[in-house]
């Protein structure tokens, strides 16, 4: 099985290395954002935990200053985000209107959870190499199988997703 079929791409600006290219069916059917070089935006990180049941003293010690962008995108060129739609993934966090931070550049591995192109839909799952099929991460769906016949490209791994729990941002707003 092979993991991708040749498709044409589309060179998208982005201010970091000048173009990324994705495939005519990424553009076409699933909302994708590049990610641009941003300044840095070092915000407090507070090593003690915040505790989730009653409260406990808590430390007002910053240990250091963290980075959302270092910490969640390794290759900003390669990389995009994209918004999951449907419910197919709740079992490993995934929710209908997160934002998935999706690596072009990182090798695809067995149960790597991936943007996929398959037979003209985009669709985010666990790949499965062996037994060649997309899984859910919901018992509610069936796996779907991946066959020589289909029209398959793995468009990226996704790296992390982004729920908002107060939406502050246009983006977030407007899940469209």
């Amino acid at each position: 099985m092979s993991m991708s079929k040749k498709s044409e791409f589309t060179k998208t600006p982005c201010l970091s290395s000048g173009y990324i290219n994705f495939s005519q069916e990424t553009i076409r059917m699933f909302p994708c954002l590049p990610v641009i070089d941003t300044m840095p935006l070092p915000l407090p990180f507070f090593q003690s935990t915040v505790s989730a049941g009653f409260p406990s003293p808590a430390d007002d010690y910053i240990e250091r200053y963290l980075d959302l962008n270092e910490l969640l995108i390794n290759n900003p060129s390669s990389t995009f985000l994209a918004r999951a739609r449907g419910d197919s993934m709740l079992e490993i966090g995934i929710h209908n209107g997160d934002i998935l931070i999706v690596d072009r550049a990182v090798e695809v591995r067995h149960k790597d959870i991936v943007v996929a192109a398959l037979d003209g839909e985009l669709v985010c799952k666990i790949l499965d190499k062996y037994q060649q099929c997309l899984l859910p991460a919901n018992p509610n769906y069936d796996a779907i199988p991946i066959s020589n016949l289909s029209d398959f490209m793995v468009e990226g791994v996704v790296i992390a997703s982004i729920r908002c729990h107060r939406l502050v941002h246009e983006l977030a707003r407007n899940p469209s």
